[in-house]
């Protein structure tokens, strides 16, 4: 992820501070993850069904 790459460029000029941000956020990036593709999962599934739907009729 970018978010990720980012993170980790900061992490290596940073000092303790930003380090213990990174720490806490990279511990709830696992969870944000998770529902995140979850989401996108979802999603993907609800845009596949009316594009299905939208391709059976443009064919008949």
């Amino acid at each position: 992820m970018i978010w990720t790459f980012a993170f980790l460029r900061c992490r290596n000029w940073a000092g303790n501070r930003h380090k213990l941000i990174y720490a806490i956020t990279m511990k709830n990036m696992k969870n944000m993850k998770t529902s995140i593709l979850y989401a996108f999962h979802a999603l993907h599934g609800l845009k596949i069904k009316p594009a299905q739907v939208f391709f059976c009729a443009f064919l008949s």
